[in-house]
């Protein structure tokens, strides 16, 4: 049976190419639409959990009304706290707006702060200025206070009444100040469901 076909935004392949995946497309699936907490996958580099995160990710902004799937990458090349969490900062916000008008245009775009408050949904505008808030304050002196409040942008939704399925990949690269288990930690204190 072939997997549907869905709007390409972070997936890299076409869905077909995707053989002997569908019941662990199933399963994060299910864990993003209806669970609560966490979901750790392990595997080798370079056999595809990247991929299937992204194929994830795209069937839920097709399919969802309700939760907004947010994906992002930890990259090496920005491995600075401070930039690791503006970065997630605005990649939240940006895919939270594109979402919210059904359109991925956004997501390729990478709209600055002004863009993201235009693009804003109007039931969001009080989480977008938090976070535009949260983001102004990127010269504390406390880095890793910093990355907190960043990495705990899905709690903050969840408490503005916005479902979020959260997630995070490459987190072997996320920034020496903030372990992966920490990141588990702070994100386990909400009802987000989230991959990482």
């Amino acid at each position: 049976m072939r997997l549907r076909e869905y709007k390409r935004i972070f997936a890299r392949r076409h869905r077909d190419e995707m053989v002997g995946r569908k019941s662990e497309i199933e399963q994060l699936l299910q864990h993003a639409r209806n669970a609560r907490g966490g979901l750790l996958l392990l595997s080798a580099p370079r056999i595809g959990v990247s991929e299937l995160m992204q194929q994830v990710c795209d069937e839920l902004f097709a399919t969802e009304t309700a939760t907004v799937p947010v994906y992002f990458q930890f990259d090496d090349r920005f491995a600075e706290p401070r930039e690791t969490g503006r970065r997630f900062a605005l990649s939240f916000l940006t895919q939270l707006a594109a979402f919210r008008r059904r359109d991925p245009l956004p997501i390729f775009t990478s709209p600055g702060i002004p863009e993201l408050r235009r693009l804003a949904h109007p039931r969001d505008d009080g989480f977008v200025e938090e976070t535009i808030g949260i983001l102004s304050d990127v010269n504390s002196d406390e880095p890793l206070s910093f990355l907190r409040s960043c990495f705990s942008l899905p709690l903050r939704a969840m408490a503005s009444g916005i479902r979020i399925a959260l997630f995070l990949d490459d987190v072997h690269n996320s920034p020496q100040l903030i372990s992966t288990a920490a990141i588990a930690e702070l994100l386990s204190r909400g009802d987000a469901p989230f991959v990482m």
